[in-house]
């Protein structure tokens, strides 16, 4: 071989070499580190990464990706597992804030493919709700997951909860009828998606299953205490906050733990008991306005009250 066909060979070999090392290297330059998004996320909305339970979240995010559903087939995980390039993987953030608009036990971002876990907030909702109190942390937070999966299922950013009370209620508020409007029915139909798999994870011989059972028991438990919980706050105020709703975007969660367990077994009893409660929310109200005089009746009425103009 004559020298110029050797070096026009070397030339060629060593413009693929670095052509590849060029490919390699750009290709390891535009990797994302998972951790670097999660530090970047808590940093960006001034909350702090909360890792207190992580062992046992590992272990039930991967429980709910044995779900088998064609309705939700994304992966949830953490940021040590998570992949930014695979589009069908969520991350899963679990976090603490002191901020004081910042109650929340979970919220789905579905633009950004995250799910963010108030662990503190969680822990306190299960003291104050769950009959066997811290016991039943990871069921609560099994749920929680599950509705910010109806979330994602119907394509609509939600909280599970809003504890900040936005609706002032007064001493009127048993003439004051509540209804179940647009925005509540979106966490009322996430709350309903969470039950659909859950019923379906009752029929997979998979690890879901283990999600299943553990809120086959929790649901019941949660109802009886939450309204053993609000019946004494009802009582003391002089009206019916149980019936009530803590804001304009969220029914109270009486009534959404009452339709969860319809939803998981839909008993006749069941039905009752949430048709009587529906009932005592809208209609019952407006009866009342007839005895109320502080609400106003028309010309007819006014003389019957001694109101003036």
């Amino acid at each position: 071989m004559s020298m110029i066909k050797k070096y026009v060979l070397i030339n060629i070999v060593l413009s693929f070499i670095f052509t590849g090392f060029i490919f390699v290297s750009c290709k390891e330059e535009k990797k994302v580190d998972s951790l670097d998004i999660e530090k970047q996320f808590l940093a960006q909305n001034g909350l702090d990464s909360d890792k207190s339970i992580n062992q046992d979240l590992r272990i039930i995010l991967e429980k709910l990706n044995s779900l088998n559903s064609k309705a939700f087939n994304k992966k949830l995980k953490l940021a040590q597992d998570y992949n930014p390039e695979d589009p069908n993987e969520i991350l899963v953030i679990p976090y603490s804030s002191t901020r004081e608009n910042n109650y929340s036990e979970g919220f789905s971002d579905i633009k950004n493919q995250l799910i963010l876990l108030n662990i503190p907030s969680i822990r306190n909702f299960t003291a104050k709700n769950a009959l066997s109190g811290e016991e039943s942390l990871l069921p609560v937070v099994e749920l929680i997951i599950l509705h910010e999966i109806g979330h994602f299922i119907l394509g609509k950013e939600g909280s599970f909860d809003e504890n900040t009370i936005t609706v002032s209620h007064t001493m009127m508020e048993k003439t004051q009828p509540e209804f179940i409007t647009t925005l509540k029915k979106i966490e009322l139909d996430a709350d309903s998606l969470a039950i659909d798999l859950l019923k379906k994870g009752l029929k997979q011989k998979n690890n879901f299953a283990d999600i299943s059972n553990d809120l086959q028991l929790l649901l019941p438990g949660l109802q009886f205490q939450m309204f053993g919980n609000r019946l004494p706050d009802s009582w003391f105020l002089g009206g019916n906050q149980i019936l009530h709703d803590p804001s304009i975007n969220y029914p109270n969660m009486e009534l959404r733990v009452m339709f969860m367990n319809y939803f998981l077994y839909p008993t006749e009893e069941r039905k009752l008991q949430i048709q009587e409660y529906l009932y005592n929310r809208t209609v019952t109200p407006i009866h009342l306005q007839e005895f109320t005089p502080q609400i106003y009746q028309g010309e007819k009425d006014k003389s019957k009250w001694n109101l003036s103009d």
